[in-house]
């Protein structure tokens, strides 16, 4: 059980998460450092306008991927192996529940795996950083893949891509 100022553990929840629509892209900052990217595609133009105007940052190369629990990947990877590349690519969730306005609010990053435990430290450290006495922290992570399976083209529309082998 868990205090009001305490946090719980991380845990992969087996795969209960729903699939998700997200861009993969790459960002470069202004050392000329890349680094790939997975936004929900929701919010890929607000995200992508903050990168570019506040923090200087290009984003290229954006590509529609279907997220889906490493589970449901493996149960359907024939079906899955025929829509694109496959990148291993978890989903962490913090949510953060304030008891005395009885207020809770999330935050979702998709990370590739090898990027995950990073990020985790850094979400924690962030969240206890501004919690009060009335706060309470979970965290969550599903393991999964993004698979590609629309490609950007010139004009600038994504388009289905289907890649079936014969």
């Amino acid at each position: 059980m868990e205090t009001n100022t305490g946090t719980r553990d991380m845990q992969d929840n087996g795969g209960n998460g729903e699939n998700q629509k997200l861009i993969h892209c790459v960002t470069v900052n202004e050392a000329g450092e890349s680094r790939p990217r997975y936004i929900e595609l929701r919010l890929f133009n607000l995200w992508k306008f903050l990168m570019e105007q506040k923090h200087g940052m290009t984003v290229n190369d954006p590509c529609l991927c279907l997220w889906v629990p490493r589970e449901e990947y493996q149960r359907k990877r024939n079906l899955f192996d025929h829509g694109g590349e496959a990148a291993a690519v978890d989903r962490i969730e913090l949510i953060l529940f304030d008891e005395r306005r009885r207020f809770s609010s999330e935050i979702i990053r998709f990370v590739p795996t090898k990027d995950t435990q990073r990020m985790l430290r850094i979400l924690r450290a962030n969240a206890e950083s501004h919690l009060n006495d009335t706060q309470v922290i979970d965290m969550r992570q599903d393991a999964g893949f993004a698979i590609r399976q629309y490609a950007h083209t010139e004009s600038g529309a994504l388009e289905l891509e289907l890649h079936v082998s014969s």
